[in-house]
């Protein structure tokens, strides 16, 4: 049995939150494990849910743009940094881990914390960063300096990783995430459809799902000029339904979506609900899933979860998301940012009942091969050198 603590950013329940429950949870079943959080959350209560009841809140310094986007707030921000190391390197001591595992590229305090102790760090990386190159490029250092064993999430994130640290690279390893059984079932899946259908005026046509964290990266406003393209040029008769809130500090994007659904003319056809935990419901009711982010996404789990319910993804071919589906098979890829090509790859799964299930069947025998939790766990607990049951 290993003692193992965990460092995360955030409380939500995203992408790397979610993986962050999962491997908790299923290291502690033959493991002692203690997770440290940068805030407050639901995160919390999933992860007592799960078992895992050694659970704290402290500050970890997490990294984010709004943080180092100019001198004064760089320097506030080390400050906080120098503060939230002192604590963290507290909180090893007092706990003695063997395995430090610190979780995204965005929380390097741990890292720090841990020179000196006898412990083996993991850093499990969920992101491909590029700019501001010199800051990602400071991250990705300490990454590979200060960890013993980087865990990527693809190809897409190892590779990105090799280019932007100069030190460790030979520690990157690639595990692919896992997520495991979620069967919807037929009540659950009618409350869903019916909340959805109840939000617009009109029900007629497609449902269309886009679930991600509202951020400029994330495609949202971008997508929106898809929207006009298929309901000026198509005629087709849809919705869409976007999950996902913001991080603190980019509540702007709020006012910015709204006023350009309006200038677009296209309000009708779209609803913005919010973070929201039914999301495999919403994709077990969808015909078609949207991965529209305009940077490459690492691994993104709501391709996962798409797949895992039998619901086609159509996204952008950059990213992780190039090596979960086939083009044509199993999902949709289609040119990066290209707003013309997406569109019509919409329609074109949308007007074809027996392609659209086709795709999602096809999705679906891949994510059971490929993106099972166990062969996650495996993989994962062989590679950092823990036990599971």
């Amino acid at each position: 049995m290993s003692k193992i603590i965990f460092f995360h950013q955030g409380a939500d329940e995203y992408g790397s939150d979610k993986i962050l429950a999962l491997v908790a949870s299923n290291l502690a079943k033959n493991n002692q494990v203690k997770v440290i959080l940068d805030s407050s959350g639901p995160l919390i209560g999933k992860l007592n849910e799960l078992g895992v009841e050694d659970v704290c809140v402290s500050q970890l310094a997490v990294v984010r743009r709004v943080n180092v986007n100019s001198l004064k707030s760089l320097f506030a921000f080390l400050f906080y940094l120098w503060k939230s190391v002192i604590l963290v390197r507290s909180l090893i001591s007092s706990y003695a881990p063997d395995i430090v595992y610190v979780n995204t590229l965005a929380v390097i305090s741990p890292l720090i914390a841990s020179i000196g102790k006898k412990v083996t760090v993991v850093h499990h990386l969920h992101e491909i960063q590029q700019s501001p190159k010199f800051i990602c490029s400071l991250l990705y250092s300490f990454s590979g300096a200060l960890s013993d064993i980087v865990v990527c999430v693809s190809d897409s994130v190892r590779n990105n990783f090799i280019d932007m640290s100069f030190f460790g690279k030979s520690k990157a390893i690639v595990v692919n995430n896992g997520l495991p059984d979620s069967d919807v079932c037929e009540m659950d899946r009618r409350l869903t459809l019916s909340s959805i259908e109840d939000a617009f005026v009109n029900n007629d046509g497609f449902l269309i799902a886009y679930v991600a964290r509202l951020h400029f990266w994330k495609g949202q406003l971008e997508f929106l000029d898809v929207v006009k393209i298929l309901k000026d040029r198509y005629g087709l008769k849809f919705k869409v339904a976007f999950y996902g809130d913001v991080f603190p500090g980019y509540e702007s994007i709020w006012e910015e979506l709204k006023q350009k659904a309006d200038c677009l003319n296209i309000s009708s056809c779209i609803n913005f609900f919010g973070f929201r935990r039914d999301a495999a419901a919403l994709f077990s009711v969808s015909d078609v899933s949207i991965m529209g982010s305009v940077q490459p996404d690492p691994l993104p789990t709501i391709v996962l979860e798409s797949m895992q319910q039998g619901t086609p993804v159509i996204g952008y071919g950059h990213g992780g998301i190039c090596e979960m589906i086939e083009n044509n098979y199993s999902g949709i890829i289609v040119p990066p940012c290209d707003k013309e090509m997406m569109a019509d790859a919409i329609y074109q799964v949308c007007a074809n009942a027996s392609f659209r299930n086709k795709l999602g069947d096809n999705a679906k025998s891949r994510f059971q091969e490929k993106f099972s939790v166990d062969s996650f766990i495996c993989k994962l607990s062989e590679a950092i050198g823990v036990g599971v049951s």
